[in-house]
């Protein structure tokens, strides 16, 4: 049986991301990145930002980063990218609560309605 991808099937794109304070933007090696200075998106505060990189080896840049979180994957930021502190709207103002407890990617959603 082969382990590899299927002709004609759908190949999911996989990437890294490291969440990180933009005061340390001066940091970034941005030919190790899929974003540019011009394409980084921030929280709504303003405060975090995020860059993605589809290489096995982590860059050397993440290393120089003193208020990074991460490194994680497509889902993972896919749920982050959802809540309060990034979409207006998101699930839950405790984002950093929800990365910490080690869940599954539930953003904090409440089930004491």
């Amino acid at each position: 049986m082969s382990s590899g991808p299927k002709k004609g099937k759908f190949i999911l794109y996989e990437w890294n991301a490291i969440v990180f304070n933009v005061s340390e933007l001066d940091k970034i090696n941005w030919n190790d990145c899929l974003e540019s200075p011009d394409t980084i998106r921030k929280s709504l505060d303003g405060t975090l930002t995020f860059v993605q990189w589809d290489t096995v080896k982590q860059p050397d840049f993440v290393g120089l980063l003193t208020t990074s979180m991460g490194p994680y994957d497509f889902p993972f930021m896919e749920g982050l990218l959802s809540t309060a502190p990034w979409f207006e709207g998101g699930f839950s103002d405790h984002w950093e609560e929800d990365i910490d407890d080690g869940e599954d990617y539930g953003w904090g959603v409440s089930d004491t309605n």
